[in-house]
């Protein structure tokens, strides 16, 4: 294996490493809950299908290794912490032993009587209670063909019983419910989190706009009546430095002014859950790139720390107000990565054979190998000091996909981050 496809596989482990994390975080009283099952089914219901109910096949070092293996899933309270990733692995493989991968050997081994064929698919639903959508899949298919060669190996005179091939239109209907269950339960969460955050933003903006609708007007009325005074203090020394300070006061409160409504107008826009209905133009990217940064309200020095490359300007098919709003979110999330620093943040718009693209590069903290695939999510956030809600990358990509582009991010820890957005040519 090349050097590189030895730090792409590792990465991608951190990935799915910081992910389970998150995931055994989450579910960890269910796994537990696993466990405890588990533990005390595996001896209990030996007993029972040897003395109440006998089948023709048993093990009862299977049911041990089972019960054994399930004991670091009850004492997981011992291990919390900083053993959350291995405990999302050691669960995901857990739950693939005990569910599809014993119940469809030890169905096979049995001839798949009824009592085995309803046990294997009272396993594939009690899995689909403790994984996401389409880990439920993996793991079930994984299982369920590991448990087929352990009945192989174990039997290999026996052929595969016909009431197991049977069943299948069973089995796929029990998968195919605990998925979409399972996908649909996961849209409904998210929705709501969508629909909550949108109304809390909705009431805070509506609080906010009233006394900032207030101040402007304030600021237009003194800008109306400050030419004056500096008129009349103009031939008088003593006088002109304070009203060349009220000038520059002045401005400072409308450019913050500019930059809470700027603010609110992103924020409200990252929660809406449909985008709005605008009619697409023809427009040159520069053009958009150059108003982005035109209307954006940067503050303090930000603004030198900014720069706008054009290699190559191109047409797109687009809403300009919704790429505005898309590299302002990139802007922003690039100012924030390089604030402890000072790095600077480069947009640049590019043509190359085939694509046009737009890249904002920022030369601050990284991300995180675990968080980068899930930053298009809605909710989830690269962090910058707790500031943000998750919403803004989500918000672009659907910007983005609705305009049939593409938008990627390219970073590392402690190094550069790039987004790239990639527009059909016209």
């Amino acid at each position: 294996m090349t050097t590189g496809l030895k730090a792409a596989a590792a990465a991608a482990l951190r990935r799915m490493g910081g992910q389970g994390r998150t995931h055994f975080a989450i579910l960890r009283q269910r796994y537990r809950l696993l466990g405890l099952i588990a533990a005390l089914g595996y001896p209990g219901y030996y007993l029972v299908w040897t003395h109440l109910y006998p089948q023709p096949y048993e093990s009862l070092a299977l049911r041990l290794a089972g019960a054994a293996l399930a004991v670091p899933l009850v004492a997981e309270p011992l291990l919390r912490g900083r053993h959350d990733g291995f405990m999302y692995w050691y669960a995901q493989a857990y739950a693939l032993f005990a569910l599809p991968f014993f119940f469809t050997f030890m169905n096979l081994m049995n001839g798949a009587n009824m009592a085995w064929q309803m046990s294997l698919v009272a396993s594939i639903l009690y899995l689909a209670l403790f994984l996401e959508s389409f880990r439920f899949l993996a793991v079930y298919a994984l299982g369920s063909l590991l448990g087929y060669l352990a009945f192989r190996l174990a039997a290999p005179g026996l052929p595969v019983p016909q009431a197991y091939l049977d069943g299948w239109p069973v089995f796929l209907f029990a998968v195919t419910a605990g998925f979409l269950f399972n996908y649909g339960s996961e849209l409904a969460r998210s929705h709501e989190k969508m629909k909550g955050a949108a109304s809390v933003g909705g009431s805070i903006a509506h609080e906010m706009r009233t006394p900032l609708l207030g101040m402007r007007l304030d600021v237009e009325g003194l800008s109306e009546r400050l030419p004056r005074l500096l008129e009349a203090a103009a031939g008088d020394p003593r006088h002109a430095r304070e009203a060349a300070a009220l000038s520059a006061a002045l401005g400072r409160v409308r450019r913050q002014l500019d930059y809470a409504s700027t603010g609110l107008d992103l924020m409200l826009g990252n929660m809406r859950d449909d985008l709005p209905p605008l009619k697409p133009e023809t427009l040159s990217m520069a053009a958009v790139a150059r108003d982005a940064l035109d209307r954006y309200p940067f503050r303090g020095p930000e603004a030198a720390r900014v720069r706008l490359a054009i290699t190559r300007d191109f047409a797109f098919a687009g809403s300009g107000q919704l790429m505005v709003h898309v590299l302002h979110n990139l802007v922003k999330n690039a100012l924030r990565a390089t604030a402890a620093g000072g790095g600077e943040v480069v947009l640049t718009v590019g043509k190359d054979p085939g694509r046009n693209t737009v890249e904002v590069l920022d030369h601050g903290e990284g991300v995180p190998a675990e968080l980068a695939p899930r930053l298009f999510e809605p909710f989830a956030s690269g962090g910058h000091g707790g500031l943000g809600v998750g919403l803004g990358l989500s918000f672009c990509k659907r910007v983005v996909r609705g305009m049939g582009g593409s938008i990627s991010l390219f970073s590392r820890p402690g190094g550069p981050t790039t987004v790239v957005i990639c527009v059909p040519t016209l």
